[in-house]
């Protein structure tokens, strides 16, 4: 059939979409460039081709982690679609495809690794998918509709507090509700202690390092960092103490402030210092406390991520449970760079087991950046 659009040069509905889409896309890279790269000249006209091949990877490992037009992740084709428009745009400037290696006349090699990297992740089976710093935001957004102490509060606090510590969901939350204090998961000790983080596990340090014993008291501003203990671990080194500094720059993913709203939460309910914090209120009549377990955790985790990721469940290989966030800790770490030794120092991480979680496009990108960074440290500055 005659596609009489098309036949007389006025483009279809589809072709109109299509466009749109592709400006859309092309704006998105510009704003990219200028912000994040700093950019005078998002088309590094003047450059070398290689500086325009790390210009386009960089760019490339920020779609690949989600710094796309609705911020959220995307696959593998969608991304593609991306560069294609960006080629189309330095072609029609009069300048060549930024995608290609001038020594071997291809696509750099580089780029080809990173989406072949986001295939594998998305064909991954049973994966679980990481906890995020914008699945926080999104719930703490939320969090100003509901009751104090709701489930959504309380979860945005822990999930602070996880993607720092990398908890495993038996380092504190329950499995399923307990119904006195003999139901709490114990470790296989003769004492049968608590698994799960207590108040007697904290201590609050103030900037001067000194110890401050009620949290509640602390001008946040003052507030230095919390030492936090492990009394039991699966890798069996109980009684581990790490040091989490408090975030000034950005209190809302605080640790310490995360951690004084969940003693306040629990005081509130009169848990005592050597019960279980991860505590909440089911309803704003509900007269007892209940605790956050493995089903409440993985049903907020699914929801939150589909408000941000619009996944579809049926069609996607998607799994949100408490895992992922350990999992979240870290590909945080991963793609800020951290090596492979910190990451298993901080997050307690005996093998190299976590490298299974991982999407290395930071870490490809941050490669190619390092290798290259003689060309291009006067033309513009990396982004940390």
């Amino acid at each position: 059939m005659l596609d009489v659009a098309s036949e007389y040069g006025q483009p279809t509905d589809r072709q109109t979409k299509r466009i749109r889409t592709n400006i859309t896309r092309t704006e998105h890279y510009i704003q990219f460039a200028r912000k994040r790269l700093q950019l005078d000249d998002p088309f590094l006209v003047e450059q070398r081709q290689e500086v325009k091949n790390i210009a386009i990877i960089i760019y490339l490992r920020a779609l690949g982690v989600g710094e796309t037009i609705q911020n959220k992740i995307v696959r593998k084709a969608t991304i593609v679609q991306y560069l294609d428009a960006v080629a189309k745009l330095f072609e029609e400037e009069g300048l060549g495809d930024p995608r290609i290696d001038k020594d071997t006349g291809k696509e750099h090699a580089f780029i080809g690794l990173i989406l072949k990297e986001i295939e594998r992740w998305e064909n991954m089976p049973n994966r679980r998918e990481p906890v995020t710093k914008t699945m926080v935001k999104h719930l703490q957004g939320s969090c100003k509709r509901h009751h104090k102490d709701h489930l959504d509060d309380a979860l945005a606090d822990w999930m602070i507090v996880g993607l720092h510590t990398g908890y495993r969901r038996i380092e504190w939350a329950q499995e399923k509700e307990p119904k006195t204090a003999l139901d709490f998961q114990r470790a296989d000790d003769p004492e049968k202690s608590i698994y799960a983080v207590t108040e007697n596990d904290l201590i609050f340090r103030d900037k001067n390092n000194r110890v401050r014993h009620d949290p509640e008291t602390m001008n946040p501003g003052e507030m230095g960092g919390i030492d936090l203990k492990w009394k039991f671990q699966k890798n069996r080194e109980n009684g581990q103490v790490l040091t989490f500094a408090a975030n000034h720059t950005d209190p809302s993913m605080c640790i310490v402030r995360a951690f004084v709203r969940i003693i306040q939460r629990a005081r509130r309910w009169h848990v005592t210092k050597d019960t279980p914090l991860a505590i909440y209120q089911k309803s704003p009549k509900s007269r007892r406390r209940s605790y956050i377990v493995t089903a409440s955790i993985t049903r907020v985790f699914t929801r939150v991520a589909q408000e941000v990721y619009d996944f579809d469940p049926l069609k996607d290989k998607v799994s949100y449970t408490p895992h992922s966030l350990r999992v979240g800790a870290t590909v945080l770490l991963h793609v800020a760079g951290f090596n492979g030794t910190t990451i298993k120092q901080r997050l307690r991480w005996k093998s190299n087991s976590f490298e299974m979680y991982l999407r290395n496009v930071p870490a490809l990108a941050s490669n190619q950046v390092q290798a290259m960074n003689e060309a291009c440290v006067d033309m513009f500055v990396i982004p940390q």
